[in-house]
């Protein structure tokens, strides 16, 4: 892109802006936003267009317009936009391509091709015959894997452990017809075997029943009980044993002559129903299942399970152990599916060799996923480090990726923690640190793939140490040098601040001064006006003086003094040029006349060594010039809205010497020792704070109360006129709107 377009109304705070940004004069643009200005309502805006949507106004409701198009006229591309937003991270499956081995990949996907295809048809075949529909969210591998204790990932050992029991195993005595997983198993369920209660009457029944088993003259616990007798008559009639004439002798425990040879289906059946009619119609056993079931009918959230167990009574001798009862039914579910069953565990038996050679060769290789981790760790400053801890399924599986995080003492060593703990112990910068991470996977991802995007970077420095926000800048220049495979630049980058000092060092260091724009807020729209302030603002101003630019002469009256002030001590005669200066900040008794010629002198001795005339106006008061230009600026929207420090500055100064020379006028007319005391404030140091609580003390009871106003002089006016390079941000974050207003405010009181 070499050109953006921005036409937008109603984006979240931002009321309006057209503007055009110029990719073609630099890659990069960096935009400072003063706090509540547009820098978040603008990156909400690119994360939208990135979603496919439309932002909105969340207040007002009002109609939204929101074009960006490119140079060509173009709506610029939602899949091309990428949003960092400060304190955000999405690990997402996207950033497994960084480990993605294209050659390893389609290698293990051959390999496990056909195993998968078998697992998969095996597994449909099992949730069907366990009651489950295919559509359900049931996974048999993450329920066989939960209920045997075994990692997912190791489903295929785990298979193995299954058929073993199957080969060396007895058959359970239920029938796999008879369970229905999702009502035995389900969360409530489960909770009511649990509870002591339930626990002891599914006991007390298992006894009885035990008892009452042993007390068959044919049946045995474990070995040949009813259930097994189902079994056992099912598959002689599936195999047509008595249609050909065969017979059962039925052996008692002890001698019995009564048994009768079993020559029929029906014959035999009844036999099994008397018998298991003896077991579960004991007037004891009845009295125990009924409270079980009591039990169960009292919770709504049983009821299919009081139902299911009501025509499947045999099944609560299971339910005393219940992890066992789970395995018991993968065991026989697989049996029933012997043949598929095996079929897989052959498959896998004859993959598995290479299948462990691809993983370790995985696991063992160097992806770009390293390389972010590297980078991470050689450019910024963290007490911590992470390490991949499941590369090898990344690469193959496609599964997310997964971190041990490793926290650092120099005193106590190192130590493994979890990623809640470890945001817990960091402090904001380290914590914004680490979801540069984001930052980092998502760039790779890009550089990987040769993808050109827009990246907006919002605030992603904001409470970082020194070497932490060099060591970003650095990085986004890496980013902004990045060529695509045409020859091209690959990213085109906005990045938004609110931290003016962050903003000038991306503007000198990142894009050499060019591209650097400041927003400001009018009525009814916000503009970006190119930057001045990127390099030596005080150049900037010096060279404004001598074009006899008045309002840039009144404003480096604060600069020059302060210059004076670290230059010479106390006790040098050049101080007094110093007090000079402060009184044209402050009203003293030779404020009034102190004039342009005195104040080129000055500029000349100690600054500007021109030898020169900077100002037509030189024989008229210096306050006369600084009250004239601060109504001029106050008077006109475009001067006071626009974003620069030298109109705050003017207005500042005016609004605290009319400030001073109202409760100087306040306190001569109602205070009998007025002037000694204005007197007494003036040889002191925090003049307009000790007049207003003058004012405030002997005056604002019986004027005009204006306290609230005078209040806002000195509150808002100190850190504009005491300025040096470092304070370039309050100044800038407060809206020249504001000042005009107090300005116009002070100049009306009486």
């Amino acid at each position: 892109m070499k050109k953006m377009h921005l036409n937008l109304a109603n984006c979240y705070g931002i009321s309006n802006i057209t503007q055009v940004l110029d990719f073609t004069i630099d890659n990069a643009v960096v935009l400072y936003a003063p706090n509540g200005t547009m820098k978040t309502s603008l990156a909400n805006t690119f994360k939208d267009l990135s979603l496919d949507r439309l932002p909105s106004d969340r207040v007002y409701g009002l109609p939204t317009i929101c074009e960006i198009k490119d140079e060509t006229n173009n709506l610029i591309d939602k899949d091309a936009i990428l949003v960092i937003s400060p304190f955000e991270q999405t690990l997402t499956k996207e950033q497994g391509k960084l480990m993605a081995d294209p050659i390893l990949q389609q290698r293990y996907i051959t390999l496990h091709a056909n195993l998968i295809e078998t697992k998969q048809n095996l597994f449909n075949n099992i949730k069907q015959q366990l009651n489950y529909s295919l559509r359900t969210k049931f996974d048999p591998e993450q329920s066989i894997s939960e209920d045997f204790k075994k990692p997912v990932r190791d489903i295929y050992e785990t298979l193995k452990l299954i058929n073993d029991e199957i080969d060396i195993g007895k058959k359970s005595s239920f029938l796999i017809s008879d369970i229905n997983h999702s009502v035995l198993f389900d969360p409530q369920s489960l909770a009511f075997y649990k509870k002591d209660n339930n626990a002891k009457l599914i006991k007390q029944y298992s006894e009885k029943y035990e008892e009452l088993l042993n007390q068959s003259k044919f049946l045995h616990k474990g070995i040949f009980d009813h259930k097994n007798f189902s079994n056992v008559a099912k598959n002689l009639k599936e195999n047509g044993f008595f249609k050909a004439e065969h017979q059962v002798i039925i052996k008692p425990k002890e001698k019995d002559d009564s048994f009768p040879t079993i020559t029929s289906e029906e014959q035999l059946n009844k036999l099994l129903e008397k018998e298991k009619e003896k077991i579960l119609n004991d007037a004891e056993i009845k009295k125990i299942f009924d409270k079980i079931t009591s039990e169960i009918d009292a919770n709504k959230g049983t009821k299919e399970l009081d139902v299911y167990l009501q025509s499947k009574p045999e099944l609560i001798i299971e339910l005393e152990n219940i992890e066992e009862f789970k395995k018991k039914i993968w065991i026989e579910v697989f049996r029933d599916n012997i043949s598929e069953f095996k079929k897989l565990i052959e498959l896998y038996d004859k993959t598995f060799e290479k299948i462990k050679e691809i993983y370790l060769e995985a696991k063992n290789q160097e992806t770009r996923w390293g390389q972010v981790l590297t980078i991470f760790k050689e450019r910024f400053h963290v007490p911590f480090k992470l390490e991949p801890s499941n590369q090898e399924d990344v690469i193959l599986q496609n599964k997310m990726p997964i971190f041990n995080y490793i926290f650092e003492d120099k005193n106590n060593g190192a130590r493994q923690i979890k990623e809640n703990e470890l945001l817990d112990i960091l402090s904001t910068g380290e914590k914004r640190a680490y979801y540069l991470l984001d930052l980092i996977y998502k760039v790779e991802i890009l550089r990987k793939e040769d993808k050109p995007a827009l990246l907006i970077l919002d605030d992603i420095a904001d409470s970082f140490d020194y070497k932490n926000k060099y060591a970003i800048i650095e990085y986004i220049n890496d980013i902004k040098n990045t060529f695509s495979l045409s020859g091209n630049k690959l990213f085109t980058i906005i990045i938004l601040t609110h931290n003016f000092d962050f903003y000038r060092t991306l503007g000198s260091r990142l894009v050499n001064g060019r591209n650097c724009y400041i927003s400001s807020e009018t009525e009814d729209s916000i503009k970006l006006t190119p930057c001045n302030y990127i390099k030596n603002y005080f150049s900037y101003i010096k060279d404004q003086c001598l074009i006899n630019s008045k309002t840039f002469i009144i404003a480096a009256i604060p600069f020059v003094r302060n210059l004076i002030e670290y230059t010479y001590s106390d006790t040098d005669p050049e101080i007094t040029d110093y007090h000079r200066l402060t009184n044209l900040l402050h009203i003293k008794e030779d404020t009034y006349t102190i004039s342009m010629n005195e104040l080129q002198y000055i500029y000349n001795k100690y600054w500007l060594n021109n030898g020169g005339a900077f100002a037509t106006e030189i024989k008229d008061s210096v306050v006369n010039i600084i009250v004239s230009e601060a109504n001029k600026i106050s008077s006109d929207p475009n001067l006071y809205n626009q974003v620069n420090i030298e109109n705050k500055i003017v207005l500042s100064i005016a609004i605290r010497l009319k400030a001073e020379e109202y409760m100087m006028e306040q306190i001569k007319s109602h205070v009998t020792n007025g002037v000694n005391i204005i007197k007494e404030i003036q040889d002191n140091i925090n003049q307009t704070g000790q007049l207003y609580s003058k004012y405030k003390q002997y005056v604002s009871n019986f004027s005009n109360n204006h306290c609230r106003h005078l209040e806002k002089v000195v509150m808002m006016t100190p850190e504009n006129i005491h300025m040096n390079s470092f304070m370039y941000e309050p100044i800038l974050d407060m809206q020249g709107v504001h000042l005009a207003e107090l300005l116009a405010t002070i100049n009306c009181l009486e």
